[in-house]
């Protein structure tokens, strides 16, 4: 799995370094509505917005996948700290893409390396050619409010996936001991389930 800042300007990707760097994370589906007022009554972080992406899951679950806005934007998996997971924004390409950019996609998701025809793959093509080679594409729709925690933030999203729409709440943060103290003063119980993973588990659909 390539990480070089080098490589990745030579093969016309965007690397992601200083502020975006990787980042402890902790997702629990479904919370007590209790928790969620209790979380409600912290400060904002900043204005509710909406995002509508698509999450492409393959066999490997240490890359986070997604379209947004025309991007392809990926993440990985970089540390486990007990339940708390550490993650990287490796790199992000803007539709439509270079053939070579979908081989290193589908090679990162575990998929078998496809065959493309076209120079330059538009996003219903990638959708097509990650389709054929075992990926499962979920679309989401995600309301989402943040809030402060001390040097946390936490969000509290409502996230619409084609057949249901579930409540999800989230705590990130730099330092793992941050993420920790505001999982543990709101009682936030439950698996560790990133967005991608719970999209996957959410309309029935697993990579093959």
């Amino acid at each position: 799995m390539a990480t070089d800042a080098t490589r990745l300007r030579t093969h016309g990707f965007s690397p992601v370094s200083g502020e975006d760097a990787a980042r402890v994370e902790f997702r629990v589906w479904d919370p007590p509505a209790a928790v969620v007022e209790r979380i409600e009554r912290l400060p904002s972080g900043g204005p509710p917005g909406e995002k509508h992406d698509v999450y492409l899951v393959g066999p490997n679950a240490e890359v986070n996948a997604k379209l947004r806005e025309s991007m392809i934007e990926v993440k990985h998996l970089v540390e486990r700290v007990d339940a708390l997971e550490r993650w990287s924004p490796a790199w992000s390409a803007e539709l439509p893409v270079e053939a070579h950019a979908v081989e290193r996609l589908c090679d990162e998701l575990g998929l078998p390396s496809p065959s493309i025809d076209d120079t330059t793959v538009t996003e219903a093509q990638l959708r097509q050619i990650l389709e054929k080679s075992g990926a499962c594409d979920v679309p989401a729709i995600k309301q989402r409010r943040k809030y402060d925690f001390g040097d946390a933030q936490i969000e509290v999203v409502d996230v619409t996936f084609p057949d249901r729409t579930i409540r999800s709440v989230a705590v990130e943060a730099a330092d793992e001991s941050v993420v920790q103290e505001a999982v543990d003063t709101f009682g936030l119980d439950g698996e560790n389930r990133p967005m991608h993973l719970a999209a996957a588990r959410a309309t029935r659909r697993q990579p093959s």
